[in-house]
């Protein structure tokens, strides 16, 4: 689980609802300090400093963000096309310039990643500290005809 709730306090509210004979242990995940800098092309009608702070809020919005706490893979695979559809999925955004992604512990940042990546067993890649995600508008761009 992640958060600061002992696991004493988890176990006890997972009993009240299980079989009275069912083993239940809860673990603590452990965080690893990850970073996200995703430089954006947005279309010319738009200011790309607003775009950029939508998708910002839109990838750590607590309820929703695919970046939050409350949402980020614990013990299994963030698929990096889960953050591009995110990030497309802004008005406003017509592309990813760049996305860099690094992790504590990681040899060397990756830039535009494709694929997914696992921090571990009981562990998850932790983005809440500030400045762990950063977004930036690139030059913008007028819309393929098809869009339009």
């Amino acid at each position: 689980y992640i958060g600061a709730t002992s696991p004493h306090t988890i176990e006890t509210a997972l009993r009240l609802h299980a079989e009275p004979t069912l083993l239940v242990s809860a673990v603590q995940a452990q965080p690893l300090a990850a970073d996200l800098h995703i430089t954006i092309e947005v279309h010319t009608s738009v200011l790309g400093t607003e775009v950029a702070s939508l998708v910002h809020a839109a990838l750590l919005d607590e309820q929703h963000g695919v970046l939050s706490l409350g949402q980020v893979p614990l013990g299994a695979a963030l698929a990096m096309s889960i953050i591009h559809e995110a990030v497309l999925s802004v008005e406003g955004v017509v592309g990813i310039t760049s996305l860099v992604f690094d992790w504590v512990g990681n040899s060397s940042p990756l830039v535009n990643p494709a694929g997914t990546f696992c921090a571990g067993p009981n562990a998850f890649f932790d983005f809440s500290a500030p400045g762990a995600v950063t977004v930036v508008a690139g030059a913008g761009h007028w819309p393929t005809p098809e869009a339009s």
